[in-house]
């Protein structure tokens, strides 16, 4: 049986996209926390080409993808907005995906690129991304147009040359204004105005939920003293799922994705919408300053503001 030839197509090395290799990326329209909601994709474009030796392997104008997972507007009392996103993938010459993350790089030309720079703080998460985190007092949190940033390739990623194809088309959709965008939260957030609600604490100290490994743990806390006869509620997707008073807290869980939250007390409401990941855990905080608000915690000033807190039981008022 004759050998096989050293030219065969089982001998031909693969080219291979390795981890970490640099891809440059330039926002295609500005972001604005008012102007987006949880879950919704962001379109990115590529400034340089990437090669592998001399094939290009990602082309110049190609498209990437980001998830909006954490939004929420400016709101009263001079409380800024807040945006967080994930670079997701990049495409690449062959039409295949490759995934990325991000890196701690933040470029941009001119004033707007230098105010940009100074006001991202980006921090390495766990599930292998750095999120691209905004929050700025009394302002909306705003990624201007042409913001460039650095991904990382996330793993290697074998690469197969095919005939050459057009770039992707950047989503040329309109952004929503803002008050198109908040009245679409709330419907998608809030639960119905006349349902009220009878609660109480529980005084005796109660043992935490253990954290359930396919959903997301949230709590809902209110460490404070204001607002002594003051309730506020919480609705997730449109369903009440509890009520605080002072120095309260409950919890739920939530399946993996995004979910739209609505405090509410009186006529006024505070909106969020993030998208949760199972296995984790979420602190939300519920304040009365002036108006009803609700805010985000990290983990530290979660854990701080829940040791305050005493468990609400609530039931709907028939």
């Amino acid at each position: 049986m004759p050998a096989q030839s050293q030219d065969s197509p089982s001998s031909t090395p693969r080219l291979m996209l390795k981890d970490g290799t640099p891809v440059e990326l330039k926002f295609v329209r500005m972001v604005a926390s008012s102007q987006v909601i949880a879950g919704e994709k962001v379109d990115l474009r590529v400034t340089r080409e990437v090669r592998v030796g001399d094939v290009i392997v990602v082309g110049k104008d190609s498209i990437a993808e980001a998830t909006v997972t954490v939004a929420q507007a400016r709101r009263r009392m001079a409380r800024g907005g807040c945006l967080e996103l994930k670079i997701d993938t990049v495409r690449l010459a062959n039409g295949e995906a490759a995934p990325l993350r991000l890196v701690e790089d933040v470029k941009g030309g001119g004033h707007k690129g230098q105010m940009i720079a100074g006001m991202i703080a980006v921090g390495v998460v766990d599930a292998g991304f750095a999120p691209l985190f905004l929050n700025l007092a009394g302002k909306d949190a705003t990624i201007p147009a042409d913001t460039e940033i650095t991904a990382y390739v996330d793993g290697d990623v074998p690469f197969e040359p095919a005939e050459s194809r057009s770039v992707a088309t950047v989503n040329q959709q309109e952004a929503r204004d803002t008050k198109e965008t908040m009245k679409q939260l709330e419907d998608l957030a809030c639960g119905p105005s006349e349902v009220e609600h009878s609660v109480r604490t529980v005084m005796d100290p109660q043992p935490l939920p253990v954290q359930p490994a396919d959903r997301a743990l949230i709590y809902v806390i209110r460490p404070t003293h204001i607002g002594m006869l003051v309730q506020t509620k919480l609705s997730v997707d449109r369903k009440w799922v509890g009520v605080n008073r002072v120095n309260n807290y409950f919890y739920l869980t939530l399946e993996p994705g995004p979910h739209y939250f609505c405090t509410q007390e009186g006529d006024y409401r505070s909106l969020l919408s993030m998208v949760v990941e199972q296995g984790k855990t979420y602190y939300l905080q519920q304040r009365i300053v002036s108006t009803a608000d609700l805010q985000l915690l990290d983990e530290q000033e979660g854990k701080e503001g829940l040791a305050k807190c005493k468990l609400s039981v609530f039931k709907e008022k028939k």
